[in-house]
This record gives structure tokens, C-alpha cells and sequence, in this order.
């Protein structure tokens, strides 16, 4: 008896390219704007082998969809040799990333990465927040202040990403692209100078996540 293609069911139907990737069983994202701009302003950096796709987005995420383990194994390799070039030819990004937040999948892609000299850097943690949950009180730090940032404060950002990720510096033109769109930026200050800062990125109206957490 021939089997149906696994979906997910925890999201809707749709038919954009974000809804397309999102449906699959092995999937990554990062954020409905960002897919949509690679679809609109680089299709170039859309590699698909059948129902599988794999995609670059603006600061060197790595998107994708496959619709199984299997297909990941056997297809990615490829589609990644594939879409590298392009990504160094149109994006001027330092490294790129790829986001593996399905911990089942862990064992069957690891290997796979691993073969692609990728190297293991962090665990993903998401988390959800209630618009109706009172926000908890915080002490202030005593000689440290906060203030709303932006794009004056471009140097002093890439900066301190330095001194914290020297291995996986974020390219300051995509930091300035994120903060062109009006992505928020926090910025602590110790001694009349930045000493730390966090910037985040919508993934649309209702949803978002701290992107660099930097001290």
C-alpha cells in the first residue's frame, strides 16, 4: 500500500514559499519577511530537488524544507553545493548558518552537516510569552543604562559581536540591512560607552525573537 507524504498539521495551508517550507516535516524558516524577500529579490538562492527546498536568506541563514529524514540525507549534500556559490556570488556575507531546532532529527542530520564542515555552535531554546503575562520587575544594574539603538550605533555593535563571536562574526552590512527595516535594537551602556546590546527581528506582526544577544 502506498504511503501518503507526512505533513505537519501545526500550521496553515498556504501559497507562499514560506507556507510551502514550513509544511514539511524537516523544516527551518527563520522568519516569514526574510523567506519572501529571497523569493522576491534573489530567486536565485531557491535550490529545489523535487518537493525539497533549500534557500539563503539575507544574513547567511540557511532555509529549508524536505519532506522527510531520508530526503535530507539524500538530497542536501547536493542542493547546498549547489546554492554556495550563488550565496557567495550575490551575498556579501561571511559564513552561513544552518538552524536545526527538530532535536529528533539531530542524529540523522548532524553527520550530514558535519561532512559539510559545518561546526556545532549552540542548542536552540524557543520560548512563548503571553501578551496578557505581566512583564517580572528587574533591578537595575547599578552603572549600566539602556536606550533604544540604531544605525549610529552600527560600529560599536559589530564591535562588541566581534569581541563575543570571533568564530561567526555577523556581516555589519546585513546588522545594517536588519536595522534599515526597523528591526529594534537595545543598546546597554557602562562608562559612556556601549558595552553590550540586543537586536531583534520580527517574523511578522505577532511574532519575533532576540537574533544577537551580545555583552
Amino acid at each position: 500500500m502506498a504511503l501518503k507524504k507526512l505533513r505537519r498539521i501545526d500550521v496553515a495551508a498556504g501559497d507562499t514559499l514560506f507556507d510551502e517550507i514550513t509544511s514539511h516535516v524537516l523544516s527551518e524558516a527563520w522568519g516569514r519577511g526574510e523567506v519572501e524577500r529571497t523569493a522576491r529579490e534573489h530567486p536565485d538562492l531557491i535550490v529545489r530537488r523535487g518537493d525539497n527546498v533549500l534557500l539563503a536568506i539575507e544574513n547567511g541563514g540557511l532555509a529549508y524544507g524536505f519532506e522527510s529524514q531520508s530526503a535530507f540525507i539524500d538530497e542536501f549534500a547536493g542542493m547546498f553545493q549547489e546554492l554556495l556559490p550563488r550565496v557567495r556570488r550575490e551575498l556579501d556575507v561571511d559564513s552561513v548558518r544552518f538552524r536545526l531546532t527538530h532535536n529528533p532529527a539531530r542524529p540523522i542530520a548532524e553527520p550530514v552537516l558535519r561532512n559539510l564542515w559545518f561546526t556545532p555552535l549552540r542548542s536552540w531554546l524557543g520560548f512563548s510569552l503571553s501578551k496578557k503575562t505581566a512583564l517580572p520587575r528587574i533591578a537595575a544594574i547599578k552603572g549600566v543604562t539602556f536606550r533604544a539603538g540604531g544605525v549610529d550605533d552600527l560600529d560599536e555593535m559589530v564591535r562588541i559581536d566581534r569581541e563575543c563571536f570571533p568564530d561567526t562574526p555577523l556581516p555589519a552590512m546585513a546588522v545594517r540591512r536588519a536595522i534599515e527595516r526597523g528591526e529594534r535594537v537595545i543598546i546597554a551602556e557602562s562608562g559612556g560607552r556601549a558595552a553590550g546590546y540586543a537586536l531583534f527581528r520580527r517574523t511578522d506582526d505577532e511574532e519575533g525573537y532576540i537574533w544577537v544577544l551580545a555583552v
